[in-house]
């Protein structure tokens, strides 16, 4: 017979079963299950670590596989769940899936098909965790959505009602501050498989598309040295440290307000239209790369009472008492035309905290990025943190307070649970 995957060990004379437990369907990364007696010996028949050091349950080893249909390996990570279940987190495609279900049949594994939750999967919140692992973009998320599928929030809130049998308020006041940790994190962990919005934005010609383009590594933006190339919103795909992310490269923007009768400057219809659709991007952004370049910087500040200098905020909506404005970082792009010797960087800098750029020869770029990803994610969780995925569990988890009565915690965790 067969093991279900609720049993916590099989005994010896059963199978050594492998499970995809991720469902069918587009996804950067795939989870096969192995569990039994065998797995152990089945797994590193084809896993080839990359160091030596001993199993060690919870660890992530990343290596190749290698056997079967190809013997060129292909990059997998390995993670033991105890001594005879073990986690293979590979390409999520069927064939790579498929490869490596028929090197562990060949092994000696049984490789069942059917669609199976793991131990705690009758659950909604495993159900929503194996949704989100389907949808991940990059491994970094696909490993965070993983350890919630191996029941991170669910095992949490099962726990959590175990505390709770106690009827003690002080459990209720142990389990609140573990709640206030998971929701630390939730304005990141419920974008697992939707994209951070990151949209550059500036007056015409300081090189927003060039900067756009050195990101991501190819021309995706049409540049040319004149005002008002781009006159729509360009959205692109990237990664960036194992976020995904989406850059918008939007149409160079003019001042709106010329004077008290809020007079639009330019008499160009195509480009207003760019400029409006650009202000509706900027108000939904995640975060806003303001980028002026050299020569308009230099301008500006050589008198700080001109008031001439570009700013963003002219084009944002006010921001509301119950919501906070994306988050800007400022940049100077074109560096590289800085041919003045004593106006480096350091000197030009003044008091303003911005970065410095040039989209041409890539200086600043590596900084760039590092900001980008700091500002969407100021820490990274541990993995094997319980997390909540998407708004509706971390609702829920704003709804359990130190001051509730234990009962009151309790159906407020069975409905995080069951929906």
């Amino acid at each position: 017979m067969i093991p279900e995957l609720s049993d916590p060990k099989p005994s010896p004379a059963e199978f050594t079963v492998a499970r995809r437990l991720t469902g069918q369907g587009r996804s950067a990364v795939a989870v096969v299950q192995v569990l039994g007696p065998n797995a152990l010996s089945a797994i590193g028949t084809h896993f080839k670590a990359a160091s030596n050091t001993d199993w060690r349950t919870g660890q992530i080893r990343f290596g190749q596989w290698h056997g079967g249909r190809s013997d060129s390996g292909e990059d997998v990570v390995v993670t033991p769940i105890s001594d005879d279940q073990f986690e293979v987190h590979c390409h999520g495609g069927i064939a790579a899936v498929g490869r490596i279900m028929d090197d562990l049949s060949g092994s000696g594994v049984h490789c069942d098909t059917s669609q199976v939750s793991p131990k705690m999967g009758a659950n909604l919140l495993i159900r929503e965790a194996t949704d989100c692992l389907i949808h991940c973009t990059t491994k970094r998320t696909a490993g965070y959505a993983a350890t919630q599928v191996r029941a991170g929030l669910a095992r949490w809130a099962t726990d959590a009602l175990d505390q709770l049998e106690s009827d003690s308020q002080a459990a209720v006041a142990s389990l609140a501050q573990q709640v206030d940790q998971i929701l630390h994190h939730a304005k990141w962990s419920t974008r697992l498989c939707d994209p951070f919005r990151v949209v550059l934005c500036g007056p015409a010609n300081v090189g927003k598309s060039s900067l756009v383009n050195a990101i991501v590594g190819y021309q995706r933006s049409i540049t040319y040295d004149q005002p008002g190339t781009t006159r729509d919103v360009l959205w692109t795909s990237t990664t960036l440290d194992g976020l995904p992310i989406r850059l918008a490269d939007t149409a160079g923007l003019r001042q709106l307000v010329e004077s008290e009768s809020n007079v639009i400057s330019s008499d160009d219809r195509i480009e207003m239209s760019g400029i409006e659709h650009a202000q509706k991007v900027l108000a939904k952004a995640d975060l806003l790369i303001e980028v002026t370049d050299l020569p308009n910087w230099k301008a500006a500040t050589a008198d700080s009472d001109s008031g001439d200098a570009w700013n963003v905020d002219a084009f944002l909506p006010p921001k509301s008492a119950s919501a906070d404005g994306p988050s800007i970082i400022r940049l100077v792009n074109k560096i590289d035309l800085n041919n003045d010797a004593r106006n480096t960087p350091m000197t030009l800098d003044r008091k303003d905290s911005v970065l410095w750029v040039s989209a041409t020869t890539g200086q600043g770029l590596d900084a760039l990025c590092q900001q980008i990803v700091g500002k969407l994610v100021h820490q990274f969780p541990s993995i094997d943190q319980p997390l909540a995925i998407n708004p509706r569990q971390a609702q829920w988890l704003a709804r359990l307070r130190p001051d509730q009565r234990p009962q009151q915690f309790r159906e407020t965790l069975n409905a995080l649970l069951m929906g």
